[in-house]
C-alpha cells in the first residue's frame, strides 16, 4: 500500500508547521478545514502546557520563599513555646485543670509544627511526655484530606472509585502508576461488563459498527505507516551522526508503537517526520486524513488530560490554592498570606517571650487559661 513518505524527501530544517494550504482558488474540505482547527489547537495546548508548568514552578518557588519560609518560623516558634510552657509548668504545682490544658496546647502546638519540622529526639522526648499519639501520627488528618482530594479528582476525571494512598503515590514511579493504570482499567470493564449485559438500542448498535469499521481501518494501516517510518527513519541510511543519532531514538519509539498496535503514536510520528510541507498535507486522501483527524483529536484530549493533571500534581500541592489563578494573582495572594503568617508570628513570639517573664503561679495558671481560649475558641489573643 501506498503511503505519504513515497517519494518524499527528508529533511528536518523544513517548516514543520502542520497546515494545509488550498491550491489558487480552491476551497478546503470540512476535513481538511478541521484538520488545521485541530492542528492549531494542539501547538496551541502544547505551547499552554510548557507555559503553565514554567509559571507553576515560579510560584512554587515564590512560595518557598515566602508563605513556606514563614509557616517554618512559625512552627520554630511554637516549639520554643511548648518548651517554655513546659518547663514553667515544671516549676510550679498547677492545678488538674489548668494540667490538662497545657497538654492539649503543647500536643496542639507540636502537632502543627511537626508538619513542617524534622522530629528530633528532644521534641520526641517533649511530645511523648505531654502528648498520646506518636509523633508520626500527628499528620494523620492531613493525609486523610489529601486522600480524598485526589481521590475525588480521579472520580470527576474518570468516574471510576479506585482504592490508592495518595500520600505516598510517587507519580515518577512507574510501578505506582502500572497499579493505578491497572485499577482504572480493571473499573472500566466492570463497567463495560455491565453496560453490555443491557438490550443496545439501534443508535448504540449503530455507534459500534462504525467505531468497528475505523478500528478495521486502523489496522490495515499500521503496518504501512510502520514500513514507511522504517525506511525513513533508518539509521544505516544516515552518514550525519547527529541525525543518526536522533533517527535512532525516535526508531524506538516506532517499534514500540508497533508492536503495541499504537496507530496514534505512528500517525503522529508520520505526522512530524514525513510531512514537512503544506503541498504532501493537501495530498491528503480522503481516507487518511479522517484517521489523521482522529489521532488528532486523540492527541488533542490528552493535552487537556495533561493540562488538567498538572493542576493536581503531588509536587504543587503546596500552591494547590491559587494554581487555578493568573501567575500575577497567585504570587499577590502567596504574599498576602505571607505577611499575615509573618504578623502572626510576631505576635506569637511577643506573647512566648511574655510567658517567660511570669514568675508566680497565678500569673501562669491565667496565661494558660486565655491562651487555651485563643488557640481553641478563635479569642482574638494574638
Amino acid at each position: 500500500m501506498a503511503t505519504l513518505f513515497d517519494e518524499i524527501e527528508f529533511n528536518p530544517k523544513k517548516n514543520t508547521e502542520l497546515k494545509i494550504v488550498p491550491k489558487g482558488k480552491e476551497v478546503l474540505s470540512k476535513e481538511q478545514q478541521e484538520f488545521n482547527r485541530l492542528t492549531k489547537s494542539i501547538q496551541k495546548s502544547e505551547q499552554d502546557i510548557i507555559l503553565k508548568e514554567e509559571a507553576l514552578n515560579r510560584m512554587l518557588e515564590y512560595h518557598g520563599k515566602t508563605v513556606a519560609l514563614q509557616e517554618r518560623e512559625h512552627c520554630r516558634i511554637l516549639v520554643d513555646f511548648c518548651k517554655e510552657i513546659d518547663v514553667k509548668t515544671t516549676e510550679f504545682k498547677l492545678s488538674k485543670k489548668t494540667k490538662e490544658m497545657v497538654t492539649e496546647i503543647i500536643e496542639e502546638f507540636l502537632d502543627e509544627a511537626f508538619v513542617h519540622l524534622e522530629v528530633t529526639d528532644d521534641l520526641e522526648k517533649l511530645h511523648k511526655k505531654w502528648c498520646e499519639n506518636e509523633p508520626q501520627e500527628v499528620s494523620a488528618f492531613e493525609k486523610g484530606m489529601t486522600n480524598r482530594m485526589f481521590a475525588s479528582m480521579f472520580a470527576d476525571m474518570f468516574g471510576v472509585d479506585i482504592d490508592v494512598d495518595f500520600n505516598d503515590f510517587d507519580p515518577t514511579d512507574p510501578e505506582q502508576v502500572r497499579k493505578i493504570e491497572e485499577q482504572l482499567r480493571s473499573k472500566f470493564e466492570e463497567q463495560k461488563a455491565t453496560t453490555k449485559t443491557k438490550k443496545k438500542t439501534k443508535r448504540q448498535l449503530e455507534i459500534e459498527n462504525k467505531q468497528k469499521a475505523e478500528e478495521e481501518l486502523k489496522s490495515k494501516n499500521i503496518r504501512s505507516v510502520y514500513i514507511s517510518l522504517s525506511k525513513l527513519l533508518h539509521p544505516d541510511f544516515e552518514t550525519d551522526e547527529d541525525l543518526k543519532q536522533q533517527k535512532e531514538e525516535v526508531m524506538k519509539q516506532v517499534t514500540a508503537a508497533y508492536e503495541n498496535k499504537d496507530l496514534s503514536t505512528l500517525l503522529r510520528l508520520e505526522l512530524e517526520w514525513g510531512l514537512k510541507t503544506h503541498e504532501n498535507l493537501t495530498e491528503l486522501s480522503e481516507q487518511k486524513l479522517k484517521i489523521f483527524i482522529q489521532v488528532l483529536k486523540e492527541r488533542r484530549q490528552e493535552l487537556n488530560h495533561e493540562l488538567r493533571m498538572l493542576y493536581v500534581h503531588p509536587r504543587f500541592q503546596p500552591i494547590a490554592e491559587v494554581s487555578f489563578r493568573s501567575e500575577k494573582g497567585a504570587l499577590n495572594e502567596l504574599t498576602k498570606q505571607a505577611k499575615a503568617i509573618e504578623l502572626n508570628n510576631r505576635m506569637t513570639e511577643k506573647n512566648k517571650n511574655i510567658f517567660s517573664t511570669l514568675n508566680s503561679k497565678k500569673e501562669i495558671s491565667a496565661f494558660i487559661s486565655e491562651l487555651y481560649d485563643s488557640v481553641f475558641d478563635d479569642y482574638d489573643f494574638w
